[in-house]
């Protein structure tokens, strides 16, 4: 009952049962087949019961059930999970509870986290809700993580610098807003990535 679930830029998702890569050869296995212009954002193993989350650099996000999704074999393509804009592309690819937040990060430094309650569940292949208010002054969406009160988060721009910081610090908003700045960077910096650091990994 395990799975693994890809998404790609273009916003293409599939899940394969992880018994298809039970023998894996020296030189490794296709696990997705990727259009020319497309590339893989996240793979995460899930258990067929939970609930996908995915956020766009454009500030939009949709969130639907996985086993709404069949399962496909290592060479499938797979299927459309979220119709984007034309300038859009997807960032993040998250396991979501309602008992748990999305915490958002700009390229320019600004970040807020919005409760996963305020998001409906949806059918695949959707255009989503607004998630963030994209501004001049916030750039896009670097990076979206799931996380729950008690987490950390490291974050580090594109000049090597790194802050970690508890995610309580960070003002809890809805969805259609765009945050506070929670890293200072260079005029030419933007956000590189985010990572969560969970209170039992201590």
């Amino acid at each position: 009952d395990s799975y693994l679930f890809f998404t790609t830029r273009h916003g293409v998702v599939k899940r394969t049962s992880v018994t298809e890569f039970s023998n894996i050869r020296q030189n490794g296995l296709r696990a997705l087949n990727l259009k020319e212009d497309d590339e893989l954002v996240n793979s995460l193993l899930t258990a067929d019961n939970t609930n996908l989350f995915l956020v766009t650099k454009k500030g939009m996000a949709i969130m639907f059930e996985e086993n709404t999704l069949r399962p496909m074999g290592r060479t499938a393509t797979g299927v459309i999970a979220m119709r984007l804009k034309k300038d859009d592309e997807i960032v993040s690819l998250e396991i979501a509870s309602n008992d748990k937040q999305v915490l958002i990060i700009s390229e320019n430094g600004y970040g807020k986290r919005t409760q996963v309650s305020k998001y409906k569940l949806q059918s695949r292949a959707g255009v989503g809700v607004k998630t963030y208010k994209i501004t001049e002054k916030t750039g896009n969406i670097a990076d979206a993580k799931i996380v729950e009160e008690s987490d950390e988060v490291m974050i580090i721009n594109s000049d090597g610098t790194l802050i970690r910081t508890p995610v309580a610090e960070i003002s809890l908003l809805s969805r259609d807003t765009s945050g506070v700045k929670v890293m200072r960077s260079g005029e030419n910096d933007v956000i590189s990535a985010i990572e969560i650091i969970q209170s039992d990994e201590e």
